[in-house]
């Protein structure tokens, strides 16, 4: 599935059909994973039963102490960061290991102010099974919603006022809270490092026009390294090289000029309707565009670090 960033211009590498085979494929893995486990699931249960068989007469009062230590340790804790997830990726998330009586997933405080955190409580049919997803599940270091999760086996005590809690089960996700926005920084001059000469801003009359159009018909031209493109029309082109960036200018001159293309590419500039306006971007206006770039790399890697 291609993706555009908010910055408009980056693409993933990953086709759709791609993405489609690799999401098969770990289908197929997660029902053989599941198979596995169902199959160990019901070895344990015939192992029990063939025990209580050859008990004899004590075999019911020995079926119940069973079937009471079978679910003894059967309710597993988790907790995590991010949005809460919901009811139904927690059941298939859980469920890959064992049989599930019951599940409740919320929101929850979290540590930092201005982030999200879920916790929730997931129960088992037997305490086997509770094991087995705690063992598996931190071997593979378990995510939901590609955040990593935190988990353990609740004790009698807790297991019993588990349940008491005044949420629904299954529970909804709950609305997501905007995380702030990170402090801009504040980046000197001396710190803004950049190539002169590689920027073109232009302004298109019409307006609603398609990322993926006006990239390809201005890469006809010459190679663009970014395109920031707004609804109205009005549109920043950072181009691979000075010569790049000089080609696509006088381009969209001839085509806002109605004159005569000179080839092919300037043809299919003039396809996107009337240019309004078009320059070189120079002095401080091209510094305040390399110092916003600047800014957003860091406020990206800062937003990383909170995690």
């Amino acid at each position: 599935e291609r993706r555009a960033w908010a910055g408009g211009g980056v693409l993933d590498a990953m086709t759709k059909p791609e993405w489609l085979e690799r999401k098969k494929s770990d289908r197929v893995l997660q029902q053989q994973a599941q198979e596995e486990r169902q199959k160990e699931q019901r070895e344990w249960e015939e192992q029990q039963l063939a025990k209580e068989r050859a008990q004899g007469p004590t075999a019911a009062a020995h079926a119940e102490a069973s079937a009471q230590a079978a679910s003894a340790g059967s309710t597993v804790s988790f907790k995590g960061r991010g949005p809460a997830p919901s009811s139904v990726r927690v059941k298939e998330t859980f469920e890959a290991f064992a049989k599930l009586k019951r599940w409740t997933v919320r929101s929850a405080q979290p540590p930092r102010a201005g982030e999200e955190a879920f916790d929730g409580t997931v129960q088992f049919e037997t305490g086997k099974g509770a094991r087995l997803c705690i063992a598996h599940m931190q071997d593979r270091e378990q995510l939901i919603n590609e955040h990593p999760i935190e988990l353990r086996i609740l004790s009698a005590e807790e297991e019993a006022s588990a349940w008491e809690r005044p949420f629904p089960c299954p529970a909804q996700p709950s609305a997501a809270q905007p995380r702030p926005p990170p402090a801009v920084p504040t980046i000197p001059d001396e710190e803004v490092i950049y190539t002169p000469g590689l920027l073109v801003r232009f302004q298109l009359q019409e307006k609603g026009h398609n990322f993926r159009e006006v990239r390809t018909r201005l890469a006809a031209v010459a190679p663009v390294a970014f395109l920031d493109l707004k609804p109205s029309g009005e549109g920043c082109a950072r181009m691979d090289s000075v010569v790049g960036a000089t080609t696509l200018c006088k381009a969209l001159q001839t085509a806002m000029n109605h004159g005569k293309t000179a080839g092919a590419a300037e043809a299919g500039l003039e396809a996107l309707g009337n240019v309004a306006k078009v320059e070189m971007v120079e002095g401080r206006d091209e510094l305040e565009v390399w110092r916003a770039v600047e800014v957003g790399k860091r406020a990206r890697l800062a937003e990383k670090a909170l995690g």
